[in-house]
Order: structure tokens, then sequence, then C-alpha cells
């Protein structure tokens, strides 16, 4: 199995609520989490190939607006023509339609002085009028114009900035002793967003008087299918739609959400997703970790050694190689385990009161989980149970329970 090593950041000291007396430094530090379902030490390299529904450029859009311009520019001598007997044609009815005209207007005028002078009184506001139409007058077409094509809502994908999106952690691109995947992206789907409405009685101080005050929200159901196929020298690791891709996903904005900006997210969300899925199971990957470090203002000397146990687990942990033995790391967890015997919980003027036990139990919990020792970091952590704990230490305690049950599987799978 490879060797793990880990890279230390000290940061700075402060003082911690839990009682005058203790103190925590903060530790940041790189640790290589161990892939769940490791293929083994013949995988070396990695080879990702990853396919979208998007072209890579716009270079086609171009091609097309150009070939558009182009062909009206051949077709302009035509259409010119074409305008002009248009017009000629016009001008051929136009005539027709001021001899009829005329004629119409003769045939009532004399219609009209027929009448008697009393019916002509009587229909003086029907008097026949002679109403020519208008000529036609020519416009010859505007030559063509070449316009660049709309960009702003067009999506391009080089699959070599897609595939960048994935990689296995740990190993290095080839095709000898790969693991090779394919992802490919299918089109983005939404359904129309639904307005919500939220109604709530508030308070207006000036009015002295309960309005209801309207929130307004979207709802936005949308899915990015994503086929995923990983095979390892020949045999299939993975083969079929990426767990949740095929199932709508709602979010909730309070505007309409622009749905260009989220089709384009959603290529980014599934191959982050994608790419976490394959590192967890497969790959070495790098994850910051933070822990404190809690020990005892020293005054006098009369804690010597909790003073020497929390530099010896900031040395062990600088120079922490899973697999391999550390006597820093060894030494604090004696003299952490050492002081534990002396603790005494009713005594609150006690060397090892219930702070310091508390805290002391919490740090060989931590340490030994990032060391991998497990059976140790499992028995400090039933300790804990028994111990009485603040509402945020039982939220600690259970981050560490889940962390000690995955890393008891990665263990288990990476026969450690």
């Amino acid at each position: 199995m490879k060797k793990l090593s880990f890279s230390i950041v000290f940061l700075f000291l402060f003082t911690c609520t839990f009682g005058q007396k203790i103190q925590l430094e903060t530790v940041k530090f790189t640790e290589i989490r161990l892939p769940a379902t490791p293929i083994g030490d013949n995988l070396q390299h990695y080879q990702f190939t990853v396919k979208s529904p998007y072209p890579e450029n716009n270079n086609a859009l171009i091609e097309e607006a150009k070939a558009k311009y182009e062909q009206e520019v051949a077709n302009y001598p035509q259409v010119v023509a074409e305008s002009e007997a248009n017009h000629q044609r016009a001008l051929a009815e136009y005539e027709e339609q001021v001899e009829m005209a005329r004629e119409n207007f003769r045939i009532e005028s004399e219609q009209y002085n027929n009448l008697s002078m009393v019916e002509r009184l009587a229909l003086a506001d029907q008097k026949p009028v002679l109403r020519l139409p208008s000529k036609p007058v020519y416009y010859k077409p505007a030559e063509p114009r070449y316009y660049e094509p709309n960009l702003t809502q067009s999506i391009t994908y080089s699959p070599e900035v897609l595939a960048g999106y994935i990689r296995l952690d740990g190993y290095s691109k080839g095709s000898e002793d790969a693991l090779v995947g394919t992802i490919t992206l299918y089109d983005f789907e939404h359904l129309e967003s639904q307005q919500n409405v939220q109604e709530k009685n508030v308070y207006n101080s000036k009015t002295k008087q309960t309005e209801v005050k309207r929130t307004y929200s979207y709802t936005t159901a949308y899915k990015r299918p994503t086929y995923v196929l990983l095979t390892f020298n020949d045999q299939t690791l993975y083969d079929g739609v990426f767990e949740g891709t095929g199932e709508y996903t709602n979010i909730t904005t309070a505007q309409k959400p622009n749905l260009f900006n989220l089709e384009k997210q959603s290529v980014e969300d599934v191959l982050k997703d994608v790419n976490e899925y394959i590192n967890n199971l497969y790959g070495l990957t790098p994850i910051e970790q933070t822990i404190k470090i809690g020990y005892v203002k020293n005054k006098d000397g009369e804690y010597d050694d909790l003073d020497k146990a929390k530099n010896a687990a900031m040395s062990g942990l600088k120079n922490l190689t899973i697999g391999e033995e550390n006597e820093s790391l060894e030494e604090a967890i004696t003299i952490w385990e050492s002081a534990l015997t002396e603790v005494d919980l009713e005594d609150k003027k006690a060397r090892i009161d219930a702070k310091v036990y508390e805290e002391i139990l919490f740090n060989l919990t931590k340490v030994c989980l990032a060391a991998y020792y497990l059976e140790k970091a499992e028995t400090y952590i039933e300790t804990l149970r028994t111990v009485k704990l603040s509402g945020s230490e039982k939220a600690e305690l259970e981050r560490y329970e889940n962390e000690l049950l995955d890393r008891k599987q990665r263990a288990a799978a990476n026969n450690l």
C-alpha cells in the first residue's frame, strides 16, 4: 500500500471558554483520504472522457451567419429584378384601378345628375367624388449586410475542458493500468417555475396597524441526466445513469432563475459530483483537516507533562505516515493516558479535574482518528459517552463517531 504523509500548519493560540485553565492550539493538516473500495496496486493511471450535447466552439454559428450573408449577396441581383418587376405590375394595376375609378365616377355622376333637384338636395352628402388610388412608389431593396450571430445565449464546451473536471487523485493521466471512464452529459431539462406566496402579519409602527406582508419565491425543477461508465482492465466498475441525475432537483429562488445560467452551472455541478464519487471510491484524495489540541495553562510547571504531550502530538502529526510507527504520537498518548489515572471528577481543584479529563479524552480521540489508531479511538469515544457533555460537545462527539465508522470501513478495505 502507498505511504500516506500529512503536512501540518500550526496556527495561533487562543483561550477557550471551557474554563480558565484550558487552552487550545489549532492545527491544520492535509490528510490523504484512503479509497473506500481500492482497486489495488495495479492501478497506476487514469483516462477520462467527457461527452456533452454542446458544440466545442461557436464556429458553426459564425459559419452559418457568413453563409447566409454570402447567399443574400448572391441573390441580391435577383431580388432587385423581382422588386422592379413587381413594381411594374403594380404600376399596370394602378392604371387599371385609375381607369376603373374614373368610369365608376362617371356612371355615379350621371345617375346623380338624373335625380330631381329635391332628390339631389336630400343626397347632397352622397354626391359622387372621384377617388383615385395612390400611385406605387418604387423602393429598391437594401443591400445585404453581415450581422454577427448572437452568442450570448450559446453554450460551448471543449471536450478537453470538460475532461479536466475529472481526475483520479494520487495518480497521473495515462492509458496503461488505468481507470478508464466515459461520462456522457445529456440534454438539460426543466419544468416551468412555480410561484410561491408566503403571507406574514407585520406590525407597522407608523400606521399602528398590522399589515399583511407577502413574500414571493419561485421553485424550479430541473435535471441533467448523466451516464457513467468506469472500467479497469476490462472489468466494469460502474455502468449506468449516475445517481440522482435522472431525477428532478428543486431549487427555490427569490426571482425566476436565469435558466441559461442554471443550465451552464448544472454541467459543472454534475461533473464535480461524479469526480467526488470516483475519488471517494478509488482515489488518494488530499483533504484539509483542522483539529484543536487542548492543554492546560501551565503555572509554575504544574502541567509540564500536558505541555510536553501537546508538543509531542504536534510533532507527531507533522511527521505522520499512516502504517508506520510514530514515536512522538505514542509519547503524547502515553502521557495523556497516564494523566487520566489521576482524575478526580468530584474535586474542582484537582490537577486533573472533570474539565481537564474531558479535554484529554477529546485529544486522544482526535489524534487516534487522524493516525488510524482506531481501536484506541473507539475506546476513548466510548468513555466520552459516559461523560456529561454540553450540547455542542455531544454534536462534536457524534461527528467523531461517524468519522470512526467511515475510517474503520476504509481501513478494512485497505488492509490496515
